[in-house]
């Protein structure tokens, strides 16, 4: 084992793989963005997404299969679904037990699911906010048992009325209103939850029976106003609640996709067709973020909008608080788009984006190539704007050739008493190691643990430099570590027959690997060209055409992309034009000529 700090002279590799893109994963011009959520919703209404089972085993198991799931397909926040109608998917002191876990409404399944969900997140970095849909509270007309704890319909069936297919509670009831605070506030007191989501959190429609209600509470008001007013009376009391026991915890919504119209389409709109004010959540700061359901494609057709136009439309009145659009991947022609919707909520510079739902999104090739690199969540600066300090004493390790240990010591509390939660790993080719760019960020340590083994399988670089910062609970980015260089000793043999000087050369491949190497050096600073022609004199590959300065390098070629055959491949520095022949013999064998 060795450590190595920096200091060392520089060598360079230039890696020369050019790998097609299939149409289907068209790259994006855009650059991936380093923070930003990415969230997905986990359905358990009817057992849509979760659970599958009445099993326990099977439960905890398939959830389990669901977290590594979307930790690997880079996602790193989840909307689980806590509170479908009126039920509760944990061990509530209001309100029964969901039916789905056991079929039965009320019956104990004998664990508790959010419980091992908060957890099971948390190992693997991701945040959980507890999806809860508030005023509606029962589907269909068929009676519910009685249980304990009682649903609401009977203990209160005065606060509730039949719409169409759904039972809702009266907005305007205060004892209502004040019921779903308690019920929220036992949650919020009883798990470890990084956020909470209303859904639901609206009236049903415009032609909801609430006469004797507005008779009673309506003091001769415009009757849109006042029905606007009591959903904004319970958001203001139920964030004031929250912030007041967990200042940290996150409160958002998911609002109907259209605040209102704006004339790309006549859909269902928000403020008007269901009293749904979600702009002046954010105006009042009552809110922390809104995942509005805009379950469009991009462009418009009658009674569809423009995804595009109504992304802008909230991001433009997002009141200095978090959007996280939310993308209708249930739908065919939606999720043929997801790449570009992405592409559209970044250019728009939102915070995030949301997908409804996981069945719809499981797979990784959904997203193109948009989530190739990794992503913090993005702080909120109105609750916390503290970074916390640098980790201390970073030290690379080489356990053997292409693996190596990082190990480094937390830091000490910042100005606000915040420690680490967790760790941002960074690997460059460059010494100015640039922690904005998430294409070098290339693991996020999800607990406080202080070492991590990277594992380089196929080394593009002579030199590495590694640097590591700790992020606290706000998601706030320390400083980075002092920045610790490696030597890449596998690929330092090709290069240590040379001098400094200009000389260029033979190609040497590696058996193991379909690359073959390229070593050379210069003596200047030079306008340089590196080519490969075929037998015929033609170029095939230009692998350096760049200002370079004296140094000695490595060009690493991917010879799949190259017919077997005879080659020649030549160096251009300044004057000097150095030339040698290679053949290529197949993909994992070359010779020279």
């Amino acid at each position: 084992m060795r450590r190595f700090a920096a200091g060392f002279s520089p060598l360079f590799l230039l890696l020369c793989f050019t790998i097609p893109v299939p149409p289907a994963l068209k790259s994006s011009t855009l650059k991936p963005s380093k923070q930003e959520v990415r969230a997905v919703w986990i359905a358990t209404a009817s057992g849509l997404d979760w659970p599958k089972s009445t099993d326990p085993d099977e439960q905890r198991r398939s959830l389990v299969e669901m977290f590594e799931n979307i930790s690997r397909v880079r996602l790193n926040t989840v909307f689980f679904q806590v509170r479908s109608r009126g039920d509760a998917m944990y061990r509530s002191a209001y309100e029964p037990w969901s039916a789905t876990l056991t079929g039965t409404l009320g019956r104990d399944p004998g664990w508790d699911p959010l419980e091992f969900a908060v957890a099971e997140a948390h190992k693997r970095g991701l945040e959980l906010h507890a999806w809860f849909n508030t005023f509606n509270v029962k589907n269909g007309s068929t009676s519910l048992p009685r249980t304990r704890p009682p649903h609401v319909i009977h203990t209160h069936p005065e606060w509730v009325k039949q719409y169409g297919g759904g039972w809702w509670m009266d907005p305007a009831i205060p004892g209502a209103r004040d019921y779903l605070v308690r019920v929220v506030m036992d949650l919020v007191r009883k798990y470890d939850l990084d956020g909470i989501q209303f859904d639901f959190i609206r009236y049903p429609g415009i032609n909801y029976d609430d006469d004797v209600s507005y008779r009673r509470y309506g003091r001769s008001q415009d009757r849109g106003d006042w029905r606007r007013e009591n959903i904004t009376a319970f958001v203001r009391t139920v964030y004031d609640s929250i912030i007041t026991v967990k200042p940290m915890m996150k409160v958002g919504s998911t609002p109907i996709g259209i605040y209102e119209d704006i004339a790309e389409g006549n859909a269902w709109e928000g403020r008007n067709a269901v009293f749904q004010d979600s702009r002046t959540w954010l105006k009042e700061q009552k809110h922390d973020y809104l995942a509005p359901q805009i379950y469009w494609n991009i462009g418009t057709s009658e009674m569809d909008p423009d995804f595009s136009s109504l992304v802008h439309d909230w991001q433009t009145n997002s009141y200095d608080r978090h959007i996280y659009p939310g993308v209708g991947a249930y739908k065919p022609h939606v999720l043929r788009e997801i790449p570009d919707e992405i592409d559209v909520v970044r250019s728009a510079k939102c915070a995030g984006i949301s997908f409804f739902r996981y069945e719809f999104v499981a797979n990784l090739e959904v997203f193109g190539d948009r989530f190739r690199t990794r992503a913090n969540i993005p702080p909120m600066p109105w609750k916390d704007s503290i970074p916390p300090l640098p980790p201390s004493n970073l030290f690379v390790t080489e356990m053997e050739p292409g693996n190596f240990l990082l190990t480094w010591s937390a830091p000490m509390p910042a100005r606000d008493g915040d420690i680490a939660k967790y760790y941002n790993i960074y690997r460059s080719t460059s010494e100015t190691v640039n922690i904005d760019d998430p294409m070098i960020l290339v693991y996020i340590a999800p607990t406080s643990s202080t070492s991590y083994l990277d594992v380089i399988d196929r080394p593009t670089a002579v030199k590495y430099y590694y640097t590591v910062t700790a992020l606290d609970k706000g998601h706030n980015e320390s400083p980075p570590a002092i920045v610790k260089a490696v030597i890449v000793e596998e690929i330092v043999k090709f290069a240590r027959m040379f001098s400094l000087g200009n000389s260029l050369g033979q190609n040497y491949s590696d058996p193991e690997r379909t690359v073959t190497f390229i070593p050379y050096s210069l003596q200047d600073t030079s306008n340089v060209t590196l080519v490969i022609y075929d037998r015929d004199g033609a170029a095939v590959r230009t692998l350096v055409d760049a200002v370079m300065p004296p140094s000695l390098y490595v060009a690493a070629v991917d010879v799949r992309f190259l017919p077997p055959g005879e080659y020649t491949y030549r160096l251009q520095a300044r004057e000097a034009v150095l030339v040698r022949r290679m053949r290529i013999v197949s993909e994992r064998s070359t010779s020279p000529l």
